[in-house]
Order: structure tokens, then sequence, then C-alpha cells
């Protein structure tokens, strides 16, 4: 019978479809070899692309499928890394989009999550950079009636909802290479969005001007009216009045044209993506 050792026990954790492992869990498998041959046996591994260390006494699992680049996808990990930093998380953002249909745009933005503050600091070697996006809001949880869970290859993950979806995607437009970029992936969350059906928490998590923008969005850019309606009814703008809101947050506004119902500074020129009425 061959000698266990530490490479062996990580390549059978990997046959076991284990998608990471602790340095508490290596040291349970092996109490009485010293740290140095263990740390011997992890620093193998990692090097020959089986291994990936993920964070602190955190180690991620490459199926061989992506040893090659050592590039596992985010989505297949995060809620493992998530659960180890004891911290609620959303995946979020486009990658949140993509899990209703709407395709990824090749923009070189990172794979976003949002979680409570404090802001993790990612520190995953190699591979595909996660964009981790605090939120004060989430702390000690996130609103259930904000995210669903849906399948990946090997589990689950946490995805925001089509509805906090598309209020985040205006949220952080900037972020993501201005609204231009933003309005699309918008258009393509609508079959999956229900805005009849908003939760009262949305309140909490979103700001009222960003209710207003996404708003403007759908009614005049999108052409989506019966959408615009049901946002314009849950924001109740007769209990609490709207204030005057910048189209783009980061652009002047003087001399630009003004949306009354929205009480949207149009400070950028969003071309209707709906067809005009002749």
């Amino acid at each position: 019978m061959s000698k266990r050792t530490v490479r062996s026990w990580i390549a059978r954790q990997a046959q076991r479809k284990r998608v990471c492992f602790t340095i508490e869990d290596l040291e349970g498998a092996f109490p009485n070899t010293t740290p140095s041959i263990r740390k011997h046996g992890l620093i193998a591994a990692c090097k020959g692309g089986a291994l990936v260390h993920a964070w602190q006494g955190l180690y991620l699992l490459v199926p061989r499928e992506y040893r090659e680049t050592g590039a596992v996808p985010p989505v297949e990990y995060i809620g493992e890394l998530m659960a180890y930093l004891s911290k609620p998380y959303c995946v979020a953002l486009l990658d949140a989009a993509a899990f209703y249909g709407v395709a990824r745009p090749e923009n070189g933005t990172p794979f976003a999550v949002m979680t409570s503050t404090p802001r993790p600091r990612c520190t995953i070697e190699g591979g595909v950079p996660v964009e981790f996006i605090s939120k004060r809001e989430m702390a000690g949880r996130i609103a259930p009636s904000l995210v669903r869970t849906m399948p990946t290859k090997n589990g689950s993950v946490v995805v925001s909802s089509p509805e906090y979806t598309v209020c985040t995607l205006v949220q952080h437009a900037i972020d993501l290479g201005g609204l231009a970029c933003v309005v699309p992936v918008i258009q393509g969350l609508m079959p999956s969005c229900d805005f009849g059906k908003l939760p009262p928490t949305l309140k909490r998590y979103v700001p009222q001007t960003c209710l207003q923008r996404l708003g403007f969005i759908l009614e005049r850019v999108l052409g989506n009216a019966e959408a615009a309606e049901r946002l314009y009814r849950f924001m109740k703008p007769a209990r609490t009045p709207l204030t005057v809101t910048k189209l783009v947050p980061n652009l002047p506004m003087a001399q630009c044209p003004f949306d009354e119902r929205w009480c949207i500074s149009v400070n950028e020129d969003l071309a209707p993506v709906y067809p005009q009425e002749a």
C-alpha cells in the first residue's frame, strides 16, 4: 500500500469534487506531519497547477479543464469563499445579468460580488479577478427578496434578482463604461423583471435618485411605459416629492433638458432604442 502524501490527499479531494479546503482540513488529515512537510506539499501542488492559494488559510482546487490557465471561474467557488469569510454576498451587475440570459460584454471588468462592509481585499492568485462591492445595507445578511439561488456546474450560488440587478447597473454605471453601455443590458433583463412586484426592501438598498434614473431609462430610452409606470407607483412621489437629479452624476447639468415626470436633468444624450412613431 502506497504511503499517503499531501499531494495524493489533495488529488483525492479533487476526485471528490471538492471546490476548496482549509489549512485546518489539511492539518486534521495529517496530524503527525510537520508544518514544513505540509507546506512543501502545498507548494508542489500549486506549482503543478492543481491548487491555487485563494485566501489566507484557504486553497482552491483547480479542475483539470482549467489547469492550463489556472483561471477557475469565480462563480464555481465564490459561495465557499464567502462562507469561509463569514460574509453575506450575491453575484452582481453584469455577472448577475448573465444568469438571466444576457450575454456578458467583453469589457474587461472583474467578476462582481456585492457584500457587507468592510470590503474584503481580493488575494486570489491569477485567474479571473474578483471585485468586491461593499454595501452597508448588507450588514448581517442580504434581504432574501433581493436575491435568488441559481445552479452552477458544481453546486449553487446567490445572485441578485433581475430587478435588483437592473437597479445596481444604473447605480454603478460609471464603473461599467457609462449608461450607454448599461442600457442594452437593462433591455436584455426586461423579460425577467416584474416591476409590479417590487419588494419594499428595495428602497432601503437603492437610493431614490437611482430609481429616478432607472424610470427615465425605462420610459424615455427603452420605451417600456408599463414597467416605468409600475416603478413610478412603487416610488410614490406624491408622498415623497422627487428631487432634481442628474442623469449622470459626474457630469454638469447646466443648460440641459429637464424631464418633469422623473425630475431628471438629462445631461447625457441616450438615443432611444425602441422604434419611434412617425
